[in-house]
């Protein structure tokens, strides 16, 4: 019995490492495209503009899809949440990185526009940390931070809810956060998108603790047709400026909440045993480094190198963007390892 669980629980953790890494992958995606639509002038260039603000509007699946890995692990049956270990390892945890990292890349971000490098600075750096001001990828984590406030209050109504009574949280929640903003619906929800992925990642652990599997072509016909749709509001949205459009590409919007469940049901609800070479664990060992450094690494190719992806042809636009891509994965991937040689930081990477 208990070899059997562990083999269950090794074959989770293993499916949950293949969608965390492509949901890293997909964070470097979205933000070296968006990084260089901000940074760049692309006016005489709309078209090629367009291939990237179509990869950024497909990659835009990462963030819920690391909500529901969050919630299929810590909402599962054996996940036991202390008061005690949830302040002292993952509350203190990511409030130090939000302190160290979101005051140092709020600094460099000084350096950048002042084009200089001074401990005036660091007080202003400071204060947009503690504003939620600092470079735009860790708005995440003061996200995170404040769903894990909310985690035991969450894991006992989820230990004690019926089925009947979790699905009615997941649907009321969905169509009051993300088919409410659309028609812009005063009737306020207590949790945000990103807490229904929470929830939704839990549901997904609970199908499969009772062998309960969706046909692979539901998901896959899920996320083409997510994915078709997303495409054609990016279309409008960089043409005309529809504001429809944008509303509809939002982080927590129906079809990018769609393309990232279809993901987390693909990856997380099959019975496939697999095993996973030790390059795929080590990058999934260092993605929450490589969540933290590569926009440091987006920002040097930019604002310091000036890599213009638009200052080259359709082509030469599409393989900039690609080397953009791998040289940050692979400058955060070192980063990440050197980081963890160093006393204080290793416990933060």
């Amino acid at each position: 019995m208990e070899k059997r669980m562990e083999k269950e629980s090794a074959n989770r953790i293993r499916k949950v490492e293949y969608l965390r890494i492509l949901a890293m992958f997909a964070v470097i995606v979205n933000h070296v495209n968006v990084a260089a639509l901000h940074i760049f002038d692309y006016s005489e260039v709309m078209a090629d503009a367009y291939v990237s603000y179509g990869m950024h509007v497909l990659s835009r699946f990462a963030v819920p899809c690391f909500f529901s890995i969050s919630g299929y692990l810590m909402l599962a049956t054996g996940y036991q949440v202390s008061i005690k270990k949830l302040v002292e390892k993952s509350i203190w945890k990511y409030g130090m990185c939000i302190l160290v990292f979101g005051t140092g890349f709020a600094w460099m971000e000084l350096v950048f526009d002042e084009r200089c490098l001074s401990l005036v600075q660091f007080p202003e750096a400071f204060d947009a940390m503690l504003r939620g001001k600092t470079w735009d990828h860790m708005w995440f984590l003061y996200e995170y931070l404040g769903l894990l406030f909310l985690l035991p209050v969450i894991k006992i109504f989820w230990e004690h809810a019926t089925e009947k009574e979790k699905l009615f949280i997941l649907i009321s929640g969905f169509l009051l956060t993300s088919v409410g903003s659309v028609f812009s619906l005063g009737i306020r929800y207590p949790l945000n998108g990103y807490g229904i992925c929470f929830l939704f990642g839990g549901y997904l652990h609970d199908l499969e603790s009772r062998k309960r599997y969706i046909k692979k072509m539901v998901p896959i016909c899920m996320g083409i047709g997510a994915s078709v749709l997303m495409l054609v509001l990016a279309y409008f949205e960089h043409y005309y400026g529809s504001d429809i459009a944008d509303v509809l590409l939002d982080d927590t919007s129906i079809p990018v909440l769609a393309l990232s469940a279809s993901l987390c049901i693909l990856f997380l609800l099959n019975s496939d045993t697999q095993t996973v070479p030790k390059s795929v664990q080590f990058v999934s060992r260092n993605s929450f480094g490589v969540y933290l450094y590569h926009m440091v690494w987006i920002n040097v190719l930019y604002k310091v190198i000036k890599l213009n992806p638009f200052s080259f042809s359709t082509l030469g636009m599409l393989l900039c963007i690609f080397l953009v891509i791998g040289s940050t994965f692979l400058f955060s991937v070192t980063t990440a390892c050197l980081s963890k040689k160093i006393p204080f930081v290793k416990m933060l990477v």
